[in-house]
């Protein structure tokens, strides 16, 4: 899709390819009068209710969401409710599900880049990472919001309206705060052929949520600890949005890249002038990336154990691949 709402052209599209187990990646791009935008979410949680955010996202006017210079704030004002219409959604999709305490286990990242003639507007959480190409040369990556972020310290210390904020069953890592830590293992692509695994960590708390990042959208306590606290605030999203802006010049052309973790896990750094070449060369590049990455996916890998010297050949099964949202802009 091509915009002509500003002094300068860019061409947007998005594409999702849903793993059949999961179906809960999210990609859009539209336009309004002032700028273009575009958007990715990556829903995670288990159960009948797990969709709940992303068919909140599909259902949203982002033009009307977007359009507030403030959506990205989870300020709530002196009635109690969300500024943000964004925070609002959520907390209202979260009150039609009230005493389903499985939803402190649901929730999404979410980017967005809001691309204006003079500059890109990047906002996010979680890990569903953007970047920014500037005559194909990367000058913006977004920093996710994983273990090594500095708010860590911040979810460390959460109380959720509990006399105990967090189960006592196990440190966290090798620090004070008493959290339950479970570490997992995910694919770390070293390049073209080669991959091995990395560690990360889901973290439970005693609201009944787990999660495998610092910050996140959702995860609503059931009405049990909503009761427990001063009005309804979202257990362990009660942070903003980041927000990022990066200059444009006019003389520059740029590719814009906002993508779930079903891209990021299957490509390296080395893959960055492959990805702005496929932004450049097509307006269906947003697909051509999904597909990418999917064959990336299934191909046959070299893989290497952690700390192992010996390599084997492996290939995916469908059930171990993640879901992939894609939404991209030439400018």
């Amino acid at each position: 899709m091509s915009s002509l709402n500003t002094t300068l052209t860019n061409i947007l599209s998005h594409f999702v390819i849903q793993n059949p187990f999961h179906k809960q990646d999210v990609a859009m791009s539209g336009s309004t009068p002032d700028f273009d935008w575009i958007l990715v979410a990556d829903g995670h949680g288990h159960g009948s209710n797990k969709h709940i955010l992303k068919r909140l996202f599909l259902g949203l006017d982002w033009d009307v969401v977007l359009s507030d210079e403030n959506f990205y704030k989870d300020t709530i004002g002196e009635d109690g409710e969300y500024t943000s219409a964004l925070y609002q959604s959520i907390k209202n999709a979260s009150l039609d599900n009230y005493y389903n305490s499985k939803l402190a286990g649901v929730g999404s990242t979410f980017s967005v880049v809001k691309i204006f003639p003079e500059r890109f507007e990047c906002y996010h959480i979680g890990d569903s990472t953007i970047k920014i190409y500037e005559n194909a040369t990367r000058i913006m990556k977004s920093e996710n919001h994983n273990f090594s972020h500095p708010d860590t310290e911040i979810l460390k210390t959460r109380k959720c309206g509990l006399e105990h904020p967090f189960r006592q069953t196990k440190i966290w890592m090798e620090t004070e705060g008493g959290v339950q830590t479970k570490e997992i293992w995910c694919p770390k692509v070293l390049d073209a052929q080669n991959v091995t695994m990395q560690p990360s960590f889901y973290v439970s708390f005693d609201d009944g949520s787990k999660i495998n990042m610092s910050r996140a959208l959702g995860h609503i306590p059931g009405s049990d600890i909503i009761e427990k606290f001063e009005g309804l605030k979202l257990s362990l999203s009660q942070q903003s949005l980041t927000k990022k802006i990066v200059p444009r010049n006019p003389d520059k052309k740029y590719a814009v890249l906002a993508a779930t973790d079903g891209l990021w896990d299957m490509v390296c750094d080395e893959d960055d002038k492959i990805l702005a070449d496929f932004i450049c060369d097509s307006e269906n590049a947003a697909e051509n990336i999904a597909r990418f990455a999917k064959t990336r996916w299934f191909q046959e890998w070299n893989y290497t154990s952690p700390g192992s010297q010996l390599s084997q050949k492996i290939v995916q099964e469908e059930h171990n691949t993640d879901d992939i949202g894609i939404a991209c802009a030439y400018c």
